[in-house]
């Protein structure tokens, strides 16, 4: 486990600032975009590393989890370009907080609310910049999929950027045409 990864991890166990900070959240032009703080990072010996992220939005403690898998697989689309990485992971909920996030999300996509964050949804991503298996030592950029094969109704893109050294989660906007379908597959379908 590298020192990043144990020092969030004895700061989340020593029960100091468990909500590390604020949030931020944006819109332009229907873009909605999230900043969260990480408040933990862990890698359970498997591989698979966990991004908790929690902050404050709109006055409410608001978070998730992002589970990266470890198995990557390198592509090329064009010769002599660098190769992008492809692979999956698991969003997950966390509490609470991650109901609210689904509520400060809807409000801000001018949907209603749902009821509550599903316990995990696997997505499959796309390493857009950087190398996901280096999450614990470089800044990542990773286009998300829910419900790649269907049904189409909950099928969505998100990208999820994590930058672990400077303690950020980026939940933002792939197209403002997904905020119903985004909001249906991570309440589970509902």
């Amino acid at each position: 486990m590298g020192i990043l990864a144990r020092l969030f991890e004895r700061l989340s166990k020593s029960g100091r600032d468990p909500v590390r900070g604020e949030g931020r959240i944006t819109s332009d032009h229907g873009f909605v975009d999230v900043d969260l703080p990480i408040a933990e990072v862990t890698d359970d010996g498997s591989g698979v590393v966990r991004v908790v992220a929690r902050g404050r939005l709109d006055g409410r403690v608001v978070g998730l989890a992002l589970d990266l898998d470890p198995s990557w697989e390198p592509r090329i689309l064009v010769e002599e370009s660098p190769p992008f990485h492809q692979g999956g992971g698991v969003l997950r909920r966390t509490g609470p907080e991650s109901d609210a996030f689904l509520g400060v999300l809807a409000r801000a996509y001018d949907r209603p609310p749902p009821r509550g964050m599903v316990d995990r949804i696997a997505v499959g991503l796309i390493g857009l910049q950087g190398d996901p298996r280096e999450v614990l030592r470089a800044p990542i950029r990773m286009k998300a999929f829910l419900h790649p094969d269907g049904p189409e109704e909950l099928y969505a893109e998100v990208y999820l950027n994590v930058d672990v050294a400077a303690g950020v989660f980026q939940f933002h906007d792939k197209d403002p045409e997904y905020h119903g379908a985004l909001l249906a597959s991570l309440a589970g379908g509902a």
